[in-house]
């Protein structure tokens, strides 16, 4: 069924006539008029000349044009999302850091359930709790958009550690554990999986071009997409950044050690990879995100490892090991070492801590990647407390997801 937003979106390609819209969608002349009417009473498109086009004028025909772009670019359905049905859910769940299925009185059980695979099967939601059923909707900007297309104002959400969580996160780590040992073969093939998803994210969180499905067939089976060099590079070099980390998890964390991994993931991208910065930076769009002085970034970076190598032998509990891997994120964004790359090589030292602890691969997930920002690079102030929380939703729903796809 065509909806108003189909015929949106042939408007957002150029200007048109409403004969060409018919044809375009296969309608008929009548059932597009309808759309059309209800489009110009929302001021979201005008007429001129027998063309219709974009109000560029309007608040929500850029909102309209925003969400839909970025659905397209993202290969989501963007009718799944405009509906009053997916709006009341969003309006719901995204101002709460915990949501149960007892939140959505008056929902048809199927309806709802249909909404929500959705939006796991999008990578959308992160799973609290299997039994019962506990979870939390990324807070993306996509949601924000949708929310304010249909005039409902977003709440500031509080981010809240909870304590049993951690208790969570250990009994999905045992079970992985036990999984891993049982079923070898399997746990290959989703380690390769992890990789990739992992690599693809990585990278697209820092700008990256390559959908997964480039990505996949870059590194697997050497087809080149048609991206720019440098996108192609990036992936490539952290696929390489990637085997260095499992060659090297067992030696100790030292300044050779970082070095290393930077110089491999900016290899062919930077003049001054592999080697510490000897200028100010600035992280772009973030005047307050204060960094080291590149004077002092050798006795700083000394002082780090040495700090990391203390507080990881003293991780004994699951706890201890979420919050140490914050400690290390966040520290290490704040010192900045490099010209570029740091944040990659951040998230690289991040997963050097929970493999040695026994995770797998964690994956900060794309859809994930405005509020990851928001708490990391893009906060006015560093707040730990506030990245723990997101970090030990995302270790959690990373282990649930991977024990899911293991064949007991």
């Amino acid at each position: 069924m065509i909806t108003k937003y189909d015929v949106f979106t042939e408007i957002l390609k150029h200007k048109i006539k409403i004969t060409d819209i018919a044809k375009a969608l296969n309608q008929n002349y009548t059932n597009i008029h309808i759309k059309i009417s209800s489009l110009k009473n929302n001021k979201v498109i005008i007429k001129k000349d027998d063309f219709y086009y974009i109000n560029l004028n309007n608040k929500k025909s850029y909102l309209l044009a925003k969400i839909i772009d970025y659905c397209i670019r993202h290969k989501l359905n963007y009718n799944f999302f405009l509906n009053k049905i997916m709006v009341k859910i969003l309006e719901i769940a995204l101002n709460k850091d915990s949501v149960s299925i007892k939140d959505f009185k008056n929902f048809n059980k199927t309806t709802l359930k249909k909404y929500i695979d959705g939006l796991i099967n999008y990578n959308f939601i992160i799973i609290k709790s299997k039994k019962p059923f506990l979870f939390s909707i990324l807070r993306n900007q996509i949601f924000v958009d949708i929310l304010n297309y249909f005039d409902i104002k977003v709440k500031e959400r509080k981010f809240i550690v909870e304590e049993t969580i951690f208790k969570k996160t250990e009994d999905e780590l045992k079970k992985y554990k036990q999984k891993s040992k049982k079923r070898k073969f399997y746990i290959k093939n989703i380690e390769e999986e992890l990789r990739f998803d992992f690599i693809h994210s990585t990278t697209y969180l820092e700008g990256n071009t390559l959908t997964l499905e480039e990505t996949i067939k870059l590194l697997k089976h050497g087809i080149y997409p048609k991206k720019d060099f440098n996108d192609i590079l990036e992936v490539k070099n952290m696929n390489s950044a990637i085997d260095y980390l499992f060659e090297n998890l067992k030696k100790d964390l030292n300044l050779d050690w970082i070095l290393g991994a930077h110089r491999i993931i900016m290899q062919g991208l930077h003049e001054y990879n592999g080697r510490i910065r000897n200028d100010h930076v600035r992280i772009l769009g973030n005047p307050d995100f204060e960094v080291c002085n590149y004077k002092i970034l050798k006795p700083r970076l000394k002082e780090f490892v040495h700090d990391f190598n203390t507080k990881f032998k003293a991780c004994q509990t699951i706890k201890d090991k979420i919050i140490f891997s914050v400690w290390v994120h966040n520290e290490f964004q704040y010192i900045h070492p490099f010209f570029d790359g740091n944040s990659r090589t951040t998230r690289l030292l991040v997963n050097y801590c929970l493999l040695n602890f026994g995770f797998p691969l964690i994956n900060i997930y794309e859809t994930s990647k405005d509020e990851y920002l928001s708490l990391t690079k893009l906060s006015k102030e560093r707040d730990d407390k506030k990245f723990i929380a997101f970090l030990s939703k995302i270790v959690l729903d990373n282990l649930i997801k991977i024990n899911e796809k293991i064949i007991n």
